[in-house]
Order: structure tokens, then sequence, then C-alpha cells
């Protein structure tokens, strides 16, 4: 009888209603809250600076995830990163793309695998559930 959830996919949009799921869950609400509030606040915050920093149009770029020619789409988390640094992917849906396509798309920025992404996510994703059961690492 081991209680099990399922999370959804993850948009960036979705960061705070999953981090106040995970604060019910683990009975933390008021630190669930304090985090939500702080990454809304950045988020504000980064989407002002960047509004009055980029009045150029979004720039294309090629997003190469695990493998050749398998990129992130406009519709993912990846894409709404992009969305906030004034860019934007070359597809809408994330996934396998010909050579064909990425050259006819005038592409202005390329960038390769998702290590660095997958490392980043997991040090936020951690630091939310240290946060929450207030776990002292040494």
């Amino acid at each position: 009888n081991i209680q099990t959830t399922v999370l959804p996919a993850f948009r960036l949009d979705d960061y705070p209603k999953i981090v106040k799921q995970l604060g019910s869950l683990t009975q933390k609400e008021p630190q669930a809250t304090k985090l939500v509030d702080a990454f809304n606040q950045k988020i504000v915050k980064l989407k002002t600076t960047l509004k009055q920093e980029n009045k150029k149009p979004l720039s294309k770029v090629y997003f190469e995830l695990y493998g050749e020619y398998i990129i992130a789409g406009n519709n993912s988390y990846i894409g709404d990163l992009l969305k906030l640094a004034n860019a934007q992917s070359i597809t809408n849906k994330t996934g396998i793309v010909s050579k064909e396509y990425v050259i006819a798309q005038n592409i202005e920025t390329i960038l390769l695998k998702i290590l660095l992404i997958k490392i980043l996510m997991f040090l936020m994703i951690f630091q939310v559930f240290k946060k929450l059961l207030q776990i002292t690492i040494n």
C-alpha cells in the first residue's frame, strides 16, 4: 500500500502547480508556497528584463536533444525556455526532422545535446525536494 502520484509532463507554466502538489504530498504546503512565490517573482523579473532588452524578432534555434536531428519544439519545456530567451525552435513539435528541413529553416543558433539541461533540471528538482523536506546534506 504505497501511495504513488504521477506528475504531468513538465512545462514551465506547470512548475508552480507541480511544486504545490509536491508540497501537499509531503505536507509542506507553506514551504511549497514560498518556492512558488519566489519562482513567480523571478519569472516576472526575467520576462520584464528580457522584454526590455529584446526588441528584435525571435531568433530561430535548432536545439538538438539526445540524438541526431531529434529536436526540441516550441510546445515543450525547452520551447518555453527558448521563448524566455527571445528565441524559438524551428518546429512546434518535439521530434525528428530531416537534414533538408533544417537547412531550409535559415537557423541562427544551433544548440547540441541536452545533457546540461538534464543536469540543471535534476538540480532544480533536487533543490525543490531538499527545501520541501528540509534535508541537510553534509
